[in-house]
């Protein structure tokens, strides 16, 4: 506001100029009452506010002090709105120009109220391209080495970009190649995040880092699955078919009371794993006359069917030539 304007004045005996009400230039106090006599409250606060303002908002700031003081000293009632005394505001307004704005496309307040057209940009920039509104710039790209557009992280991330890697920002799980967002960051994959990711083949399972799958779970070997069997890229059941040791077989495919007894070097846990009933050291044996299992050619307990020594009476027999008697008497040496 020039000097020698009036900034505001009070309803008194003297008409005192609010200092500082309407802009930071000199007040100038003392105005006689005389001076402005006669004068309605909309022509009071014109007065007060009719200089010149770098933005409307400088300018409305006056008013709305001008009008707040004429209510304190009575001058117009409480209900006045502000609105009623804007004019001074759009007439006496300085408007900002796009080169002070430092905008050079697209449209913008020109802050009195109107509308400055800044231009347009040469192709291939575009308006706000830079992620600056109403500058010209370089539409968003995944290369550019900017974090623009709808990118969660610089050149990541966001839907229309890859997904961020670990330590990079993040809005969802979709924006992180691991999958996990969290505090607004992708953290690292672990075998315990409820997200496939990492080397997982499944949830939190199979890879070899993390623990095998169970049966349904997605695989690629049959590393990947506790039962050893990936058919499909699934984790398949257990079956004495499967030419896997798994489910309760001792060895593969036989043993376990499941499936079928496992033959001679297979593994075993007790001796009905075993086809020859032997179990020593956890592999099945071989059947000898001195293992005290029935087994073998045996008609008896280690003895009979021509490979061991006869059996005594009481034993088991399929012919005279099992017994030591010669005789066999209902399948029993006599």
């Amino acid at each position: 506001m020039s000097p020698g304007r009036t900034s505001f004045f009070s309803i008194a005996i003297t008409i005192v100029v609010i200092a500082g009400a309407c802009s930071d230039s000199e007040s100038v106090p003392g105005v006689a009452r005389e001076a402005l006599s006669g004068l309605t409250p909309f022509e009071q606060v014109q007065a007060a506010c009719a200089g010149d303002y770098t933005n409307e908002h400088q300018c409305m700031t006056c008013v709305a002090r001008a009008t707040a003081e004429l209510r304190k000293s009575g001058v117009i009632t409480k209900g006045t709105l502000v609105s009623a005394f804007v004019q001074p505001c759009s007439a006496h307004c300085i408007p900002t120009s796009c080169t002070i704005a430092s905008k050079n496309c697209g449209s913008i307040s020109d802050l009195c109220g109107g509308t400055l057209d800044c231009g347009t940009c040469s192709p291939p920039a575009i308006c706000g391209g830079g992620g600056i509104p109403n500058v010209c710039g370089q539409p968003p790209s995944c290369s550019d080495n900017v974090k623009n557009g709808n990118e969660t992280g610089v050149d990541c991330g966001g839907g229309t970009c890859p997904a961020c890697q670990e330590g990079g920002q993040c809005l969802v799980a979709s924006d992180c190649a691991t999958g996990v967002c969290v505090g607004g960051i992708c953290r690292a994959a672990t075998c315990s995040d409820n997200v496939k990711n990492g080397n997982e083949t499944g949830v939190d399972c199979g890879g070899g880092t993390c623990p095998a799958c169970q049966e349904g779970g997605q695989c690629l070997v049959g590393s990947d699955c506790t039962t050893g069997v990936c058919a499909g890229g699934i984790c398949g059941a257990p079956t004495c078919s499967d030419r896997v040791k798994n489910g309760n077989e001792t060895g593969i495919d036989c043993g376990g009371g499941t499936c079928p007894v496992c033959p001679v070097g297979g593994q075993c846990i007790v001796a009905s794993d075993c086809a020859t009933g032997v179990c020593v050291g956890s592999i099945c044996r071989a059947a000898t006359c001195s293992d005290n299992v029935k087994n073998g050619n045996e008609t008896g307990v280690d003895c009979g069917g021509g490979t061991c020594p006869t059996c005594p009476a009481g034993e088991q027999c399929a012919v005279g030539a099992d017994c030591t008697s010669g005789l066999c008497v209902g399948g029993i040496c006599q």
